[in-house]
């Protein structure tokens, strides 16, 4: 999996990763999860991405100490790790351009990655672009994906679409 890394990461550090990804499957907080991560492996780039991204909306300074740590390690990562980099920081930036495109060059490298496919249909939602978004979540619908946020999203596309039956539909399975 691309966002493991090119380098093996201690066993603990993934396995509190994949607790990270649980949590966030569930709509809990991550936060802990991923500084533990990193406490075990310092240079687990997804996991400083993932908090990166928990911490634009609450604290930025912080999220950009930890952007300019990747910085300093993106010489020594993945193409798709180097990219989600690029992300982060265009994130930061707030530069939603250059974020789905770094979305759209990740998808090649790890193709129907739900979870770059939720933020890309959350980018689509926001540019009022709603077929787009709900193109974007259709793959994670099919295989019934267990992040729940993604069937309200969903619905709520469908319903600015006037697709007021299909968003029920949706809803109650």
């Amino acid at each position: 999996k691309p966002w493991m890394g090119q380098g093996m990461h201690n066993l603990e550090a993934q396995r509190l990763f994949l607790q990270a990804k649980q949590a966030i499957y569930r709509g809990e907080n991550a936060r802990d999860h991923l500084i533990e991560t990193l406490e075990k492996d310092s240079t687990f780039v997804a996991a400083r991405v993932w908090l990166i991204s928990g911490l634009m909306g609450t604290d930025r300074t912080e999220a950009t100490r930890h952007y300019r740590i990747l910085q300093r390690q993106r010489f020594d990562c993945s193409p798709f790790d180097q990219v989600m980099i690029r992300y982060v920081g265009a994130l930061i930036d707030d530069d939603q351009r250059i974020q789905v495109d770094c979305l759209e060059q990740a998808l090649r490298m790890s193709p129907n990655n739900f979870i770059l496919l939720a933020v890309l249909a959350d980018l689509d939602f926001l540019k009022g672009d709603f077929e787009k978004s709900l193109r974007d979540m259709q793959p994670s619908i099919d295989a019934q994906w267990e992040y729940a946020a993604i069937y309200p999203a969903a619905a709520t596309c469908l319903l600015r679409l006037g697709l007021v039956e299909k968003a029920s539909e949706l809803i109650e399975d």
